[in-house]
């Protein structure tokens, strides 16, 4: 990435890297081009960790965060509620990781890490929705 000044910047400087006491690494990069914050989940299962039987299932679970939790019981909570705060959230999977993310203006981005952490904490995994 250029700066005004000519400098190139490389993709780690600036990097702060963090494992916490649960085993979750977390990776801090400032950016201050624009004011929101972006939260950026990557889970270590994709299709390449899923024996023939379940293949699919880490897909299957990506969609099911988005189903809602015990505090947000509405499958369009997480939504609404990331929307409400000027927010956009997204989830993908591919061969070895699923990752979610969360995008929001920088003065609300603990409200929308709070829906996340709750999204993958405390998950409704309804068997009538995941029979569907």
């Amino acid at each position: 990435m250029a700066h005004s000044d000519g400098a190139t910047a490389s993709l780690t400087q600036g990097v702060q890297l963090r494992r916490l006491a649960n085993g979750l690494t977390v990776v801090v990069k400032e950016n201050h081009s624009a004011p929101v914050v972006a939260a950026v989940t990557w889970v270590k299962t994709g299709y390449f960790h899923e024996p023939d039987e379940v293949a699919g299932i880490s897909h299957v679970v990506e969609h099911m965060y988005f189903n809602g939790t015990t505090d947000r019981p509405d499958p369009e909570d997480i939504s609404r509620e990331t929307k409400g705060y000027g927010g956009v959230l997204n989830a993908g999977t591919i061969y070895d990781h699923t990752s979610y993310y969360v995008v929001l203006p920088k003065d609300r981005w603990k409200e929308g890490l709070a829906v996340q952490a709750d999204a993958f904490q405390h998950p409704l995994f309804d068997p009538q929705v995941l029979e569907n």
